[in-house]
């Protein structure tokens, strides 16, 4: 009895400390009324709130959940267990639209491409649809990896496209970096899949643990279709490489390196910088891929909030063919430690830095105490800490939230980290990013005007990826929970309830697009077979 009121008053506090409540707005249901004008008057219906993402959460599934014993209530709220509402289809029919001329639109084209019609089964219907992104002057703005995706899905589907990249020998910032099954169905589509497997590491099923190595929950990775049952950690500059070899040899692609993009406006005018040098040009459209701090961004008026969580990770490369901890994660009294081998005779570490003592010794450059702390919360870590050189090798990523009300704006669109920066913990923020790139070009690859196109793809990926957001947010908590008792009733509820979290309807969730859908539809941009994920 004593045990289930612990394991009650632990479960309910970490609801509290770990959970918050999220912002609700009033529905507008102010519609054209086409009704009888004689009918009897109607009492006033009482406006209801809705929540701005995610499924909503009606009274009546709050009392089922209350016939739920405590621990499942707590953590299926914490780990975002909802039931998967059913996606519905969106069939891109073939034909001319009769919407009327849109103000953006693209330069007239005869041209004709094959796209995929179906976004909700993987065995797709296919038609012809006149492409009107065909003669588009686009200006991709940031070289990392959604910028490059996108600029090479745009100009595949037969946009003109200028990537501007204000580093003029870029590198990739960062160490390690998982692609998921959503990532690489792209990647793979867009014949990058051989040279991305060279130097990276097939990832088994994964699993958290706690410091003495036992499982708390396990990590299967659902097998998608089409080879796509896996993920790959490689160096993130050598992702980064591989995808500014491919933007350079596109012939619909100019790259423009050293070149900062200082302001934008929605009418699509661009000013950009080179040594010192202003320009300014116009573009039919420009897609701001330039990170958190987005410049294109804070050209138009898309509603957005940046917020820095608190929140700091660290990440390294070292030295090291240690497998002793597995492929995971482990959640200790100091947050999370993982890494992952990289195949090449490094290990990949990232680990949390936001407990204050941690944060104190990085910030006195203790590389010292930061192994001490970090050895005494996770012995088996000891060794690979011990390849650590320096702190100057480490990288500190303070995590930043962005969210916008809008990702369009005139001829303005966001994609990646400018229109919805996250926390690191589910490892979506890469894949996220060329997520975006594919449907962005999917959408721009209907016969639809382009003010359709982009207000079509703002609204289906929005949600999809604030879901994200928002799980990755609640796991981050889980994560860094301190107090003994609450990491107990934590550790208890994970192993209960942890399945919830984790099947296939809440993985395909993650992934946001069903994988075998996005290869298929960026191949078809592609114009080619490319490389199937299996070869």
């Amino acid at each position: 009895m004593v045990k289930s009121l612990v394991l009650l008053a632990a479960t309910a506090s970490l609801a509290l400390h770990a959970v918050g409540t999220r912002p609700v707005a009033p529905t507008d249901h102010r519609l054209t009324d086409t009704r009888d004008p004689n009918r009897e008057p109607h009492p006033p219906r009482r406006p209801h709130k809705r929540r701005i993402r995610g499924p909503p959460r009606s009274d009546h599934r709050r009392a089922q959940a209350g016939l739920r014993a405590p621990v499942e209530q707590a953590i299926a709220h914490l780990v975002g267990a909802w039931p998967l509402h059913r996606w519905r289809g969106m069939v891109f029919a073939s034909g001319t639209s009769t919407a009327p001329p849109s103000p953006l639109a693209c330069p007239s084209s005869t041209s004709t491409a094959t796209v995929l019609v179906s976004w909700q089964s993987s065995s797709a219907e296919q038609g012809e649809d006149a492409v009107p992104v065909q003669g588009c002057k686009v200006v991709v703005a940031g070289g990392g990896i959604g910028g490059m995706t996108a600029a090479l899905l745009l100009g595949s589907a037969g946009a003109s496209v200028r990537l501007l990249e204000r580093v003029a020998e870029p590198a990739a910032v960062g160490a390690g970096i998982l692609l998921q099954p959503n990532g690489l169905a792209v990647l793979y589509a867009l014949g990058l899949g051989e040279e991305l497997r060279r130097a990276a590491w097939r990832t088994p099923p994964a699993a958290i643990r706690n410091p003495t190595g036992s499982v708390l929950l396990e990590l299967p990775l659902p097998d998608f279709g089409a080879g796509l049952d896996h993920g790959l950690v490689l160096r993130r500059s050598h992702l980064h490489g591989v995808l500014l070899a491919a933007v350079r040899a596109h012939p619909a692609i100019t790259v423009q390196l050293g070149t900062q993009v200082a302001w934008v406006s929605p009418g699509g005018t661009v000013r950009s910088r080179r040594q010192g040098v202003e320009a300014e040009s116009t573009a039919d459209l420009v897609v701001g891929a330039d990170g958190a701090a987005s410049t294109v961004r804070a050209g138009g008026d898309f509603g957005a909030v940046a917020r820095a969580t608190g929140a700091r990770y660290v990440r390294a490369l070292v030295p090291s063919t240690d497998d002793r901890l597995g492929w995971g994660e482990y959640w200790t009294p100091l947050g999370l430690f993982g890494g992952a081998p990289l195949g090449d005779g490094s290990t990949y570490l990232y680990l949390d830095a936001t407990a204050p003592a941690v944060a104190r010794a990085l910030a006195e450059q203790d590389l010292d105490g930061f192994r001490r702390l970090w050895a005494a919360a996770l012995p088996p870590a000891a060794s690979l800490l011990e390849g650590l050189g320096g702190v100057e090798e480490l990288l500190v990523n303070r995590v930043v939230r962005v969210d916008c009300r809008r990702w369009v704006d005139g001829r303005l669109v966001l994609v990646g980290d400018a229109a919805h920066a996250m926390a690191p913990n589910l490892g979506q923020g890469a894949n996220s990013a060329i997520v975006d790139a594919a449907v962005l070009a999917a959408e721009l690859a209907t016969d639809q005007p382009v003010t359709q196109a982009l207000g079509r793809y703002a609204a289906r990926r929005r949600p999809a990826v604030g879901w994200v957001q928002d799980a990755a947010d609640r796991l981050a908590r889980l994560s860094r929970v301190s107090n003994p008792i609450l990491r107990w009733g934590r550790d208890v509820a994970l192993r209960r309830l942890g399945r919830l979290a984790t099947g296939p309807r809440q993985q395909q969730r993650v992934q946001q697009e069903d994988p075998v859908w996005l290869h298929a539809t960026a191949r078809t941009l592609v114009g080619e077979e490319g490389h199937r994920p299996t070869d």
